[in-house]
């Protein structure tokens, strides 16, 4: 199996745990699975291309930096706009960084986890990493 296709089975089974999450109303922990399913799709297609992206947590700005400035890999449009559809939501999920575990530290507190996260916020980004996993396997079936 492909390097890729690994990345692509831990994506499917954050995706699944972020929607198990949901379901049990552990919505920070939902945010967490769905930031780390846009990842690994992310580190899938770089890993297709033959980019190691290392241990980054923003994977999208490393598919940005070496795919979409450029285009050195000769995709076609359609497969240059899925990489930016990729990259859009990605970044929105990515952008949440350590709140879903760590919460907001002020001065005086920390805002919990909880507190940041609801039903809506969660079912929200859950869909954007839902929609990244579904562009991203696309993306690879047209890149075989």
């Amino acid at each position: 199996m492909a390097k890729s296709e690994y990345w692509v089975k831990m994506a499917e089974e954050d995706l699944k745990d972020a929607s198990l999450d949901i379901d049990n109303s552990r919505f920070p922990s939902s945010v967490f699975h769905s930031q780390q399913c846009a990842e690994k799709v992310c580190k899938a297609i770089l890993s297709s291309l033959g980019i190691e992206s290392g241990k980054t947590h923003f994977p999208s700005s490393v598919l940005e930096l070496m795919v979409l400035r450029g285009n050195k890999f000769q995709l076609s449009p359609k497969e240059m706009e899925t990489i930016g559809q990729i990259v859009n939501y990605s970044k929105l999920l990515e952008s949440q960084k350590e709140s879903p575990r760590y919460g907001w530290e002020t001065v005086d507190k920390i805002i919990m986890p909880s507190e940041i996260y609801d039903a809506n916020k969660a079912n929200a980004l859950f869909m954007n990493a839902k929609e990244v996993m579904e562009l991203g396997r696309k993306f690879l079936k047209g890149s075989k």
